[in-house]
């Protein structure tokens, strides 16, 4: 509700300053100096408020509460430090810890693929079944990424589960994104040739 009652007041400000600037309401002088400056800083500040608010929405409706706290403690910490921690973590928390680090850290921390490919034919059991419940793009290709981590470290024979690569298939061609799903169409090549 405060953030509504901003904007409203901003909207309001903006809106009186371009009022009395086509009114006329300041002289020529005046005009020319404070009012200009006055709007000019009225817009700046405005569009820094709506791009601050729009980040604040964006991030608050589409990342979860344990995620925004694993971004300001768990990836806070050095790599290592991370991997350490992530491999004493239970597989459902692994996944969600990975998820975040993907689809919100920026840079992605695609790091975490590697100690969660480790867990072998468990990860891929796990990963199957959150795979064929995936809907978005993004869950999609971060499981292709671990399952493709998971056969270029043999930890498990990916490219030999027909069921698996059936299911992969399957989950690629649902993606939206043209350019993404070709992208993680070479992903799936790759666990077909055995390589990265």
């Amino acid at each position: 509700m405060r953030m509504v009652l901003a904007c409203l007041v901003a909207a309001c400000l903006l809106w009186n300053t371009s009022c009395g600037l086509e009114l006329g309401l300041f002289g020529d002088a005046q005009r020319t100096t404070w009012a200009t400056t006055l709007w000019r800083e009225q817009v700046e500040l405005i569009a820094a408020f709506f791009l601050v608010l729009g980040q604040y929405v964006m991030m608050r409706f589409t990342v979860d509460d344990q995620c925004l706290t694993w971004v300001t403690t768990f990836f806070q910490k050095p790599d290592k430090e991370q991997e350490a921690e992530f491999r004493q973590y239970a597989l459902e928390q692994q996944y969600a810890l990975f998820l975040c680090g993907n689809q919100v850290m920026h840079p992605p921390a695609m790091y975490l693929m590697v100690p969660f490919a480790m867990g072998g034919k468990r990860v891929v059991g796990f990963l199957q079944s959150k795979l064929a419940q995936a809907t978005e793009d993004l869950t999609i290709r971060d499981i292709v990424l671990v399952l493709e981590e998971v056969q270029r470290q043999k930890t498990y024979d990916v490219a030999g589960d027909r069921d698996l690569m059936q299911l992969i298939t399957d989950s690629v061609a649902r993606i939206k994104d043209d350019d993404r799903r070709h992208f993680i169409e070479q992903m799936v090549r790759d666990i077909k040739e055995g390589r990265r």
